[in-house]
């Protein structure tokens, strides 16, 4: 339960920066700016990241192994994925905070992993595709 709401939580708040980040710009007299809610909503997407890594830590070890395990499980294919999906992300998200020449490339490298995470995570809970 808790690592679905941190899940759901910092979605949410992604999705909102991604649209602040790239779509929503504001016109100054210097051109193009971004508003001021763009820095709390990065912050509270990092600290949200950190809450949702030590939650996958407690479901690692309690469902996931246990899972794996299992090889009739339907689920399996999209768990996987989702391993190896999260820790695309986590790195990727690591690394788009490091002031260096290709942070932008990395940002969006992370928003694209992201987003295939949050599909993945959908069907794998089964709530994509009931609603298909």
């Amino acid at each position: 339960k808790n690592f679905k709401f941190v899940s759901y939580l910092n979605i949410l708040i992604g999705v909102i920066y991604i649209l602040y980040r790239y779509f929503l710009k504001k016109i100054d007299p210097f051109g193009e700016a971004p508003y001021e809610v763009e820095v709390y909503l990065q912050y509270l997407h990092i600290f949200g990241a950190f809450i949702w890594v030590f939650f996958f830590g407690v479901i690692f070890n309690s469902h996931v192994l246990h899972k794996l395990k299992l090889s009739t499980e339907k689920k399996r294919k999209s768990g996987v994925y989702l391993i190896i999906l999260s820790f695309l992300m986590v790195i990727s998200g690591y690394l788009a905070l490091i002031p260096v020449s290709w942070r932008g490339e990395v940002g969006i490298f992370h928003s694209v992993v992201s987003g295939l995470w949050v599909l993945i995570f959908f069907i794998h809970l089964g709530r994509l595709v009931r609603e298909l």
